[in-house]
């Protein structure tokens, strides 16, 4: 592999997605795309790579051809949005109708995916389109039998579906004589700072009736009882409730509707940052809860800590991380930050908006696993106490072989609650006996991964095997080392290279594009890899930043509905993996090899 470039991280969730993704996972959401996952949303092949490209193989990637690579799957059945091996969990939908609704879909804003409902009557009449969906936000679309049409005022035109939302309501009403209307001319204010509300002064529209006549109307006092809005002139903008990716307020007249495309302005913006922690890998990534209209970039430490190192002892470290706004949304020049509850400080507001930077000095780092944040009354000068032995291997679990046949699970975990994209992932792990929390209760879903904790667990899948040592050839992996026996089986079956030809560098934060080449080597070495030729086109927007050599293991794992993208078709090949979308990794992997072992 690159010595600039380890070798993979996982998938992406809520953020965010986070798949995360575990799917785009999320906001990231989050982890994970879990979907994403959050906010919320984590691989390998038998080629040899050049010892200085960490997992490289010789495969190129394309400008503008298809890639040629072989896989088991036929052409025919490959699309680029096939659903993954292990779905996000799905919720019941329940739509009360009138009796006049004839048909009920939901459209995924973000894939384009259209739900069927079914439509059940009660013993007392009453009219129900139900179904199940992932987590998302979907648009309503509803259709009346003849001579009736959906009442755009009081219907809900759009669902967000998660834990607690799952109903809505759509009715009919009759016919209009108007076809469609326009926006002829915008309101005077387009742009809304959060907390303000839609102001249509200005606004005139034209209605076209279904005669082929047509008139302009302008919203003022004699007009305005005419006009609906969604949202309503009497809530804040922007919606409070949550980010579903629409930038517009729907403008209904005479049972028709047209939406207004608007801008807004956020007052602040929070994040959570993992306080340092003495003798702990840094972390790299700040957590945007669910729902933001921004997600953060990679996290710099000062004083510097590089990815794969660990934080001092009794040191103050001051964490800057660069928030950008999504589409339709920008940062006021006077916008505060919090972290973690407490105020940051904005260190800069772009021109445009469109990006905030901002910094948090935390206490001095204390003892590993002691509960303190500050300095444990210890001096930082002269002659210290010792650090305490580290742990054989502070993650992972130390469980000898996975639970093949768990009957139950009882979560241990305060940082995992069920609504969570990861939680499926972190159950699989946890009770198969792959992964361990930092803390007995604490899975810390959003700290990074290094390269040897990834193999480590990835060894446990094969029920940890053992490997003749004699020509182990990694100096920075020494004996006694919990990851080493790991190392040395991955090596010996062509699962991973090494960082050059004597360092494996298994302290080093594990990317994504290193944890898909992983991926990769392993189903290959299990004769589980690509058959035959196929051709598919990978369509990241950042196809373009994904190293050649990890090129076809990212291609394989899309199809194979392992790694994907996240909600805005990103890859992030060279961001960092965390723990959350690591798990929803090893779920689908087990569930991969599942299927391809009952064929």
């Amino acid at each position: 592999e690159p010595s600039a470039t380890p070798e993979a991280t996982a998938t992406t969730e809520p953020s965010a997605t986070p798949e995360a993704t575990a799917t785009t996972e999320p906001s990231a959401t989050p982890e994970a795309t879990a979907t994403t996952e959050p906010s919320a949303t984590p691989e390998a092949t038998a080629t040899t790579e050049p010892s200085a490209t960490p997992e490289a193989t010789a495969t190129a990637k394309p400008t503008s051809a298809p890639v040629v690579v072989p896989t088991p799957y036929p052409t025919a059945t490959v699309k680029p949005n096939a659903p993954t091996a292990t779905p996000m969990p799905e919720y019941q939908v329940q739509i009360s109708a009138s009796e006049e609704i004839s048909e009920v879909l939901l459209v995924n804003k973000a894939t384009g995916e259209t739900i069927v409902l079914d439509m059940e009557v009660s013993e007392a009449g009453e009219i129900t389109f139900v179904g199940s969906a992932p987590k998302g936000n979907y648009e309503i679309v509803a259709k009346a039998v003849s001579g009736k049409e959906v009442d755009v005022a009081q219907s809900d035109n759009s669902l967000k579906v998660n834990d607690d939302k799952t109903e809505a309501v759509v009715v009919a009403t009759e016919e209009s004589s108007i076809d469609y209307i326009e926006i002829k001319n915008a309101p005077d204010t387009v742009s809304y700072t959060e907390g303000s509300t839609f102001n249509p002064a200005g606004l005139v529209i034209t209605v076209h009736y279904k005669d082929g006549t047509s008139q302009d109307v302008a919203y003022d006092e004699s007009t305005k009882s005419g006009f609906t809005f969604k949202p309503g002139l009497d809530v804040s903008l922007p919606s409070a409730d949550a980010y579903v990716g629409d930038t517009y307020v729907r403008v209904i007249y005479g049972n028709k509707y047209a939406d207004q495309n608007v801008t807004f302005v956020m007052n602040s913006a929070e994040i959570k940052i993992t306080a340092p922690k003495s003798n702990a890998a840094a972390t790299f990534a700040a957590a945007v809860e669910e729902g933001s209209y921004y997600y953060s970039g990679i996290i710099t430490w000062s004083p510097n800590v590089e990815q794969g190192g660990k934080f001092d002892y009794g040191t103050v470290y001051t964490a800057t991380v660069t928030l950008a706004a999504k589409d339709g949304y920008s940062f006021a020049d006077n916008a505060k930050a919090l972290v973690n509850g407490n105020e940051a400080e904005v260190n800069e507001i772009s021109p445009d908006g469109k990006t905030m930077t901002v910094s948090y000095t935390f206490d001095k780092t204390g003892y590993k696993n002691s509960g303190n944040s500050g300095n444990s009354g210890h001096s930082t000068g002269g002659t210290s106490t010792p650090k305490p032995a580290e742990t054989a291997n502070p993650n992972v679990s130390a469980s000898p072989e996975p639970t093949k046949n768990p009957s139950s699970w009882t979560n241990p975990f305060n940082d995992v609650n069920t609504s969570d994209w990861f939680y499926d992932g972190v159950k699989y792990v946890n009770e198969n006996g792959l992964m361990n929390g930092i803390e007995t209760d604490t899975f810390g879903p959003y700290e990074n991964i290094t390269r040897g904790m990834f193999v480590t667990v990835l060894h446990r899948m094969e029920n940890q095997p053992k490997t003749d040592m004699t020509n182990f050839g990694f100096t920075d992996v020494p004996e006694g080392s919990y990851y080493r026996e790991a190392i040395g089986w991955a090596s010996a079956n062509g699962v991973v290279n090494g960082y050059t030809d004597t360092e494996f560098a298994p302290d080093q934060i594990i990317t994504r594009e290193q944890m898909a080449a992983m991926i990769y080597r392993y189903v290959v070495s299990k004769g589980m890899g690509p058959v035959g030729s196929w051709m598919i086109n990978l369509d990241y927007n950042d196809v373009s930043s994904i190293s050649d050599y990890a090129f076809e293991a990212v291609t394989y794992n899309k199809i194979i509905g392992i790694m994907s993208g996240d909600d805005n078709n990103n890859f992030n090949p060279q961001t960092a993996a965390n723990r959350a979308e690591t798990s929803l990794v090893f779920q689908r992997l087990a569930n991969f090899i599942g299927q391809q072992k009952a064929e």
